[in-house]
């Protein structure tokens, strides 16, 4: 990874670090835990595409709301997946468009009435990892 003189990330950088500087462990793990999460999500919505497109597999993918549970589905992949660019970047803007990703998740569970408790529980830690690097964020 490139650093600017002043230790920062050199613009236009491609690493998939984290820039040096305060808090740059947990932001690293924060990262992290979003990178897993949108891999996470992509696999979910490749299997619940394949259980729609092919029936005769026996997958039950859904639990009857088939398409709001697939929308939110690729919503939640691209949401993470962009909240791990700009933590990565270390911007405010991440955290707050994790924080609206977990909002979306837990709000789908009660729509569908699926109420599991991975959508509470991967929110929950998704919080405290947000919350323990919010100081080390820029406002831009």
């Amino acid at each position: 990874m490139e650093l600017a003189p002043d230790g920062g990330a050199v613009q236009g950088s491609t690493s998939d670090t984290v820039a040096r500087g305060p808090g740059s462990t947990r932001l690293s793990l924060a990262v992290g835990y979003f990178g897993v999460m949108t891999w996470l999500m992509a696999l979910l919505s490749t299997a619940m595409v394949a259980a729609l497109v092919f029936p005769q597999l026996g997958w039950r993918a859904t639990t009857g709301h088939k398409f709001v549970e697939l929308a939110t589905a690729v919503v939640l992949t691209a949401g993470f997946a962009r909240t791990r660019m700009l933590l990565r970047a270390r911007s405010r803007i991440g955290a707050f468009l994790a924080i609206s990703m977990f909002a979306i998740d837990i709000v789908e569970d009660f729509v569908t009435g699926a109420r599991g408790w991975s959508a509470i529980a991967f929110s929950a830690l998704g919080l405290i990892l947000v919350s323990s690097i919010w100081k080390y964020l820029d406002d831009e």
